[in-house]
């Protein structure tokens, strides 16, 4: 998994901002928001463990809470932007 953070526009400030890649079958483990989280993909199929999966074109918004996420067998890439984050164990 690869994170290029970036400074999102002064519109969403206090936010954090990232391009996210994930090798095929890669993944991250459980981590909770600490609050939304907005998610673009641009390429592949995230797969996240609340059972949200996403295709090139799509968005979602979540509203904070604890996931985690992996990639199908093909690379993933997405946008994403967040009011931070902690690792935890399980989900």
């Amino acid at each position: 998994m690869r994170y290029l953070h970036f400074t999102p526009a002064q519109a969403l400030s206090g936010a954090e901002a990232g391009l996210v890649r994930f090798s095929a079958n890669a993944g991250f483990p459980a981590h909770e928001h600490k609050g939304r989280e907005l998610t673009y993909v641009l390429r592949g199929t995230p797969y996240f463990s609340d059972g949200t999966v996403l295709q090139p074109g799509d968005k979602a918004l979540l509203e904070g809470g604890r996931h985690s996420v992996r990639a199908g067998d093909r690379p993933v890439l997405y946008l994403t932007y967040h009011e931070g984050f902690e690792v935890v164990d399980g989900v």
